[in-house]
């Protein structure tokens, strides 16, 4: 498991909902160009958005 940290910004977009079913919901992000080589994949990550945390 990789411990390296990138910062990442996209648009979220709705897609199939699917992970929510499993309790596990998802935020599917488009991304129009990545400065670092993140492979596609299921990534646990940090959110920040209105000064608030959410991991």
């Amino acid at each position: 498991m990789s411990t390296t940290i990138y910062s990442i910004e996209g648009k979220v977009i709705s897609r199939n909902q699917l992970g929510r079913t499993i309790g596990f919901p998802t935020a599917n992000l488009s991304l129009t160009s990545l400065d670092s080589p993140i492979n596609k994949g299921v990534y646990g990550v940090t959110v920040s958005y209105s000064n608030k945390d959410y991991l």
